[in-house]
Formats: C-alpha cells, structure tokens, sequence
C-alpha cells in the first residue's frame, strides 16, 4: 500500500493510504504540482492515484516488474525501470484520452 506520512506530536502517523496494488509498490512519482502520484510494483502495473479525489487509474501493464518510475514534465512522459533489459518511455495521456492510448517508446538496452 502506498501512505503519507505526517509528523504528529513528535511521532509519523499515517494520514492516506491508498490500495492500488495487489502486489508490492517499488516505485512511486509524484508531479511536479502534487496533483497526481503514478506508482509500479511487482505485479507489472502503473496506477495513475489524483491526490485530491482519491480516484486512481490502471494505465498500463510493463512486462517487466516496475522498479522506478521518473516524471518528464518537459516531454509529458513517464520513463520506466523494469527487471526486463530496457527502459520504457511512455507518453502520459491527456486527462481526455483513455489510458490504453498512451504511447510507449523503447530504449533498448547494451547488445552484446
């Protein structure tokens, strides 16, 4: 499960938890706006979570599990580590268009 933690009288205590995930969350981005946090895990999907309604979005399903997830406001993309041997760029989609059009780039990885 995904949480936010706050200080309180000198101890953490959780204030949100979010259960996007069947499996364990490995990685986790936040925007830039703290609008809106994608998180991956070992069952191999990317959830888009709004911080202000709660709601949260399957977007896709690597192959791989997901490791780390970096945010490129610049280029509206997402980049993605996984266990598989390449990183993975996906276009973030628009708030109109559906998440199974986003759009994924290849970076394939040192050939030997």
């Amino acid at each position: 499960s995904s949480g936010i933690n706050a200080e309180y009288g000198g101890q953490q205590r959780c204030i949100a938890t979010f259960r996007n995930h069947e499996q364990g969350v490995w990685a986790l981005a936040v925007d830039p706006e703290w609008g809106h946090f994608y998180s991956g895990g070992r069952e191999k999907t990317l959830f888009e979570t709004n911080l202000k309604t709660s709601e949260n979005t399957f977007l896709l399903k690597e192959n791989g599990s997901i490791l780390d997830i970096a945010l490129d406001k610049n280029t509206k993309s997402l980049w993605l580590g996984t266990t598989e041997t390449s990183v993975n760029r996906w276009s973030l989609p628009t708030r109109a268009s559906a998440a199974h059009n986003m759009e994924r780039a290849v970076i394939p990885g040192p050939t030997a």
